[in-house]
């Protein structure tokens, strides 16, 4: 698998192996992933072009930054 990495957190699956090694949807508003600290997805969705998936993320990072990059568990 070639992968690219931008230095920030940014991957490009160049040759679609992640996706098919890991059954990803072929809708592409699927194929954007918040990860903690620990590479743990937290999030599963694009913010672009969607408010209410852009203040999800916002309140999101804002709690990881809050927990030192985990989020703590759902009380």
């Amino acid at each position: 698998m070639t992968l690219t990495d931008f230095g920030f957190g940014y991957i490009l699956d160049s040759t679609g192996q992640f996706m098919a090694d890991n059954r990803i949807p072929t809708d592409r508003r699927f194929h954007t992933f918040l990860l903690d600290k620990e590479n743990r997805v937290v999030l599963v969705g694009s913010p672009i072009g969607n408010p209410k998936m852009w203040n999800l993320y916002k309140s999101t990072i804002a709690r990881l930054a809050a927990h030192g990059g985990t989020l703590p568990d759902e009380q």
